[in-house]
């Protein structure tokens, strides 16, 4: 019996002097195998941080333009300055004008364009012809008259004329991307209107 504990004792000294071991082992490969750190200088530098644009200094200034109103009592154009941050594309800034007489308004006087028109696009060919694709609310929604047909043409093509005076020479307006031969049956838009007639 004694013998049998001693053995027993032993065997277990040599399995916790072999695990010690294994233990020793183990720590002196993770010493002796780590890779060693480069020191000073030669530490590797985390790459640079991406320098971020200051998004104000993309943005373009702010410009004046002239939009068109009209006077109720009188039936007179009135011009109306506004300020916008313009594109530089001739596309992209005559849409932006454009878009700025569709929704313009003041106190004393009446735009000419019906309440609810949408632009759905704007184009310019090689020849100088604006080409201007307005929602259906500008004849749907329109009062009629002859005046104020009149009057509806005129803001759009006196607005691009003062703004664009060198760059467009005809204007097509058309509605839902389709030629229409009149916004409320009075004056003709069949073909590009031309702006000579609107120079003061």
């Amino acid at each position: 019996m004694a013998d049998s504990t001693t053995r027993e004792r032993s065997k277990s000294k040599l399995i916790l002097g072999i695990a010690i071991a294994g233990v020793i082992i183990a720590v002196l490969a993770i010493v002796v195998f780590r890779p060693k750190q480069p020191s000073g200088d030669s530490m590797p530098r985390p790459p640079p941080r991406p320098s971020v644009a200051n998004f104000s200094d993309s943005l373009p200034s702010l410009q004046e333009f002239d939009l068109f109103l009209f006077d109720a009592d009188s039936f007179e154009l009135v011009r109306v300055d506004a300020e916008l941050r313009l594109s530089q594309e001739p596309v992209e800034r005559l849409k932006q004008i454009v878009n700025a007489l569709v929704n313009e308004s003041a106190d004393s006087l009446r735009n000419a364009i019906p309440t609810g028109t949408l632009l759905h696009q704007v184009y310019l060919d090689d020849q100088s012809t604006a080409y201007l694709d307005f929602s259906h609310h500008l004849s749907d929604s329109h009062i009629g008259g002859t005046t104020a047909e009149l009057l509806t043409v005129s803001v759009i093509l006196q607005t691009i004329q003062t703004n664009f005076p060198e760059k467009i020479t005809k204007v097509q307006i058309l509605i839902e991307g389709q030629e229409v031969d009149t916004i409320a049956g009075h004056i003709d838009i069949s073909q590009p209107l031309s702006l000579e007639e609107q120079e003061n």
